[in-house]
């Protein structure tokens, strides 16, 4: 899916999926993950992580990619618990950041 942005800086408009997603460590294990507007290179922060966090991304991740190669389908079992561990990830990375 794709939206279209104004940079808040310099008035660019462009569409996310042509932007480039980029990761960087600021320290003790804190990622932020964040991209630039195309004209003036401004920096707009997507969301940071912490370890705990990108745990849970992972282990959320494990287990869809999981059910991708059951040749049956997924259960409603499965399905909640794909809702619990996107629920966990959703808490966390909302603590997090404040939200």
């Amino acid at each position: 899916m794709s939206l279209k942005v104004k940079c808040t800086y310099c008035g660019k408009q462009f569409k996310t999926d042509k932007v480039n997603l980029k990761t960087r460590k600021i320290g003790k294990g804190i990622e932020i993950t964040y991209y630039e507007c195309p004209k003036c290179k401004t920096e707009f922060i997507v969301m940071r992580t912490n370890p705990e966090i990108r745990f849970a991304q992972a282990k959320l991740q494990k287990f869809i990619d999981r059910l991708k190669g059951k040749p049956e389908g997924a259960t409603p079992d499965d399905v909640f618990h794909v809702v619990l561990l996107q629920r966990d990830f959703k808490e966390k990375l909302d603590a997090f950041n404040g939200r």
